[in-house]
């Protein structure tokens, strides 16, 4: 009996993220576009904005790194398809774009107080709630966080347009698996491609406070380094790049050599190792933010990344250890743990 009454309950909290999800990223990214539409200079299409704007945006890719790469080739050239623009770019968009007077006095890297009731302070709400969601470790809320979140998504919705049958519709009809499926994957995907600016705009300003964090990591490495040349008899680690849980990426063997880490695949693979344990527990989300960062920019032979040829093809198939390294007598069925292959999953576009 206590066994289904509890079952009922993770049903119930997972449905409630599910609600919270899906209310989010469809009728929210529906209201950013809205609202960006309607503030734009009297009598212009996005199109024209655009078009006025495209030295500036540019700007933001290439110098500022406030959007990256895929984001501006969302906008450039412009077919007219907006289903390409996401929740962050639309706050880029109403941040660069808008009629000044409409977001006069709006402070954009902070969370807004109750009192800011703003169009411009409710989209910084919408992504405030979505990257809380992404920082979920499992997909649940439960009653009093549920009720809060649901409270400031509801109020910010309903200030930007949205109606109460629109809302109430979202939070009590039959959950679509996959619809759900896809809002959690943007949810994910999304926070992880706004990080990628933000990292790298961040990079040189945490240099001192992440000293503690990357002197454990490089600890690690030492450590690794030492079992891994005289017992494993290699010239290098085995990996090709390793992640710490700080999201710092070090490099182990390099692009220039091949991979020693799954023997009858090392020739097609570029191996990279998230350090940790994760049987129980997931990578924080600096480390999987900086393994998203990582494989977008080694894809990547722009000016910008100084790479004259990229390290992976675009179109590459994404692994875990223990799906390819099965014809080996050291098997290692658990690499890299099950806390990272729940994360991977979500990574649709190269998960196999």
């Amino acid at each position: 009996m206590y066994e289904e009454i509890a079952n009922s309950e993770a049903r119930t909290e997972n449905t409630n993220y599910s609600r919270i999800s899906c209310l989010l990223m469809q009728e929210g990214t529906r209201r950013a576009q809205e609202v960006v539409l309607v503030n734009l200079p009297e009598r212009k299409s996005l199109t024209q904005v655009l078009c006025e704007k495209e030295n500036q945006l540019h700007d933001l890719m290439s110098k500022q790194r406030i959007i990256t790469r895929s984001q501006y080739e969302a906008l450039y050239p412009f077919t007219g398809d907006m289903s390409r623009i996401d929740i962050s770019l639309w706050l880029v968009l109403a941040r660069n774009i808008t009629v000044k007077s409409s977001r006069k006095g709006i402070i954009w890297n902070r969370s807004p107080e109750k009192h800011e009731t703003l169009w411009a302070h409710d989209l910084i709400r919408l992504r405030e709630i979505r990257n809380f969601l992404f920082h979920v470790s499992v997909p649940e809320l439960v009653g009093e966080k549920f009720n809060e979140i649901r409270t400031e998504l509801v109020h910010a919705l309903r200030r930007l347009g949205t109606s109460d049958a629109v809302i109430e519709d979202h939070m009590s009809r039959d959950l679509d698996p996959q619809q759900t499926k896809i809002s959690v994957l943007q949810i994910r995907e999304q926070y992880m491609e706004e990080q990628n600016g933000l990292l790298l705009q961040a990079a040189q300003h945490k240099r001192h406070t992440r000293i503690i964090t990357v002197v454990l990591s490089l600890l690690a490495v030492m450590v690794m380094i030492g079992v891994s040349l005289p017992l494993g008899k290699y010239d290098d680690i085995s990996y090709n790049y390793l992640i710490g849980n700080d999201g710092v990426v070090y490099e182990g063997r390099g692009s220039q050599y091949m991979s020693a880490a799954c023997w009858h695949r090392n020739s097609e693979i570029v191996s990279i190792a998230i350090m940790g344990h994760y049987a129980c527990q997931k990578p924080g989300s600096e480390a999987m933010v900086a393994l998203y960062v990582f494989l977008d920019y080694i894809t990547d032979m722009t000016p910008e990344t100084q790479i004259k040829e990229p390290i992976l093809d675009q179109n590459y198939h994404l692994y875990g250890h223990c799906q390819i390294n099965t014809h080996t007598k050291v098997h290692f069925p658990d690499s890299p743990g099950a806390g990272v292959m729940q994360e991977l999953q979500f990574w649709t576009k190269h998960w196999v």
